[in-house]
């Protein structure tokens, strides 16, 4: 399975540039120089950190294998793999799933525990067209869709969304209005709206996650990382 990785670790900084070093030995430096990248050690809190992040996707088996790799060799360095498969579809939206992998410092490999991040709300409707499906209209606020509207430049009126939506419910009376034209199409843009609904400003665990770290540690850490949006 091809995916890609966000590996983080925490210790001080006589083993995390050992970790380093390892990192490019284990995978061969070519092969690291093409399918990782770091900012190399820094600072964190009162210790510091190393963030390896995939350049592009990657044999997932590989990362976790390196995962491994440094944990045995450098037990004193807490470890946090994020793995996302990009080669399946998962219930909670194919970009919206991070496998994880921890492992305390001072521990050996058979302590690593696993869970899974998650940001997409399980249950809402991830576009117009599923929520015109299968959601409940009653639950839709029109003031909220307004503004989400007309956050650009455009400048729809409360009557035109009202229409908008009950026209795509089959429920419209009358002509459109004054504002909205026959060929307007808001679909996209309910679409995104939609989209921004269903997902959580917070990342979560889903399942089991006993003894994994807490979010906004999780959120410190891979500060700055590439495909995630953990809370400020």
């Amino acid at each position: 399975m091809n995916g890609i990785f966000k590996l983080g670790l925490v210790g001080e900084q006589k083993s995390l540039l050992g970790a380093l070093q390892s990192s490019r030995e284990y995978l061969g430096k070519e092969a690291f120089e093409s399918g990782a990248r770091t900012e190399g050690v820094q600072p964190f809190g009162k210790t510091n950190k190393l963030v390896l992040e995939s350049s592009g996707a990657c044999a997932m088996g590989d990362a976790e294998e390196l995962f491994s790799h440094l944990c045995r060799r450098f037990p004193e360095l807490e470890g946090i793999l994020l793995l996302h498969n990009t080669d399946c579809y998962t219930d909670y939206g194919d970009d919206d799933v991070w496998m994880v992998s921890y492992s305390r410092a001072g521990e050996e490999t058979s302590a690593i525990g696993a869970g899974m991040l998650g940001r997409k709300e399980p249950g809402l409707p991830g576009d117009w067209g599923e929520f015109v499906e299968y959601g409940d209209r009653d639950a839709l606020d029109v003031d909220d869709v307004l503004r989400y509207l007309n956050q650009g430049e455009c400048r729809f009126t409360r009557e035109s969304v009202e229409y908008y939506i009950a026209r795509a419910f089959g429920e419209a009376e009358g002509g459109p209005p004054e504002d909205l034209c026959e060929e307007d199409d808001l679909d996209f843009e309910l679409d995104e709206y939609m989209a921004e609904r269903a997902y959580s400003a917070f990342h979560r665990y889903i399942g089991t996650h006993t003894g994994l770290p807490p979010i906004q540690y999780l959120a410190e850490l891979f500060a700055g990382g590439r495909g995630l949006s953990f809370p400020a």
